[in-house]
């Protein structure tokens, strides 16, 4: 009985040890897709902000940290499509329970009246968001807050990020 113990206990030992591996390699395969998954987002975006650069009209934006931030955007915009692509870099995630939020803000309104955009939740790496249906116009500036999850209708001030498209050019 001594041998065949011995060849159970180390069928046992084998078994428990493949068992683990399969789930080690499942959330390895996972991770690796939600990865792919949020590249995939990415690549899709700074498509839709080449394909907005391409069409006559898009607005670039440049947005910069306010306050005591740090991270700095760019928002590609068309008025004519009423859409648009935020790309950001360097900010880093808001705290618990809260989100960014992306806000555009007529040329005669103050923040306080800005028209709520798409929320994110950014991890110091680019992060891409598209957007549409903010009643863009060509003087139309941008701002980033941090809203509670979900987003808000108002925002909560002041902003994180915040720019404003430069004049037009003149037409003639």
């Amino acid at each position: 009985t001594g041998p065949r113990l011995q060849r159970t206990a180390v069928t046992r030992v084998a078994l428990a040890v493949g068992v683990v591996a399969l789930f080690a390699l499942s959330f390895w395969n996972m991770s690796l897709r939600n990865q792919v998954a949020v590249r995939d987002r990415q690549v899709d975006g700074f498509q839709a902000a080449a394909n907005l650069l391409g069409e006559p009209g898009t607005r670039m934006v440049p947005l910069t940290a306010q306050g005591n931030h740090s991270g700095r955007g760019t928002v590609y915009a068309s008025a004519a499509r009423d859409q648009g692509v935020l790309v950001v870099q360097d900010l880093s995630g808001p705290v618990p329970g809260r989100v960014y939020q992306l806000w555009a803000v007529p040329a005669d309104a103050t923040p306080q009246q800005a028209r709520p955009g798409r929320t994110w939740i950014s991890s110091n790496r680019a992060a891409v968001v598209r957007f549409e249906g903010l009643q863009l116009d060509d003087a139309t500036g941008f701002m980033v807050t941090t809203e509670p999850r979900g987003g808000s209708s108002t925002p909560t001030l002041p902003p994180v990020l915040s720019g404003r498209a430069a004049a037009p050019p003149p037409s003639g």
